[in-house]
C-alpha cells in the first residue's frame, strides 16, 4: 500500500490468483462428491484448501509485486 499504483496491481493479481484457486478448490468437491466421500473429508479437505490458498495467494501477490516495484513503490523499468 506504497501508493495507489501498488494497491491497484496487487488486487488485481490477487483477484486472479483467487479466481484460480477458487475454480481448483471448485473442481477438488465436484470430484469428492461424485466419487461419494464422506462429507466430513469433504469438509476437512476443503478447509485445508482454503487454508493454503490464502497462504499462497499471499506469498504469491507479494513476490510478484516485488519483481514489478522499487521498495518505495514506484514501479521498476521495462527493459
Amino acid at each position: 500500500r506504497k501508493n495507489e499504483d501498488t494497491f491497484f496491481e496487487g488486487n488485481h493479481y490477487a483477484g486472479r490468483m483467487l479466481m484460480i484457486f477458487s475454480s481448483l478448490l471448485t473442481a477438488m468437491v465436484l470430484y469428492f462428491f461424485s466419487n461419494h466421500f464422506p462429507v466430513k473429508t469433504i469438509v476437512f479437505s476443503l478447509c485445508i484448501g482454503l487454508c493454503m490458498t490464502i497462504v499462497f495467494v499471499y506469498v504469491l501477490t507479494e513476490r510478484y509485486l516485488r519483481d514489478i516495484f522499487f521498495r518505495d513503490g514506484r514501479r521498476k523499468p521495462k527493459f
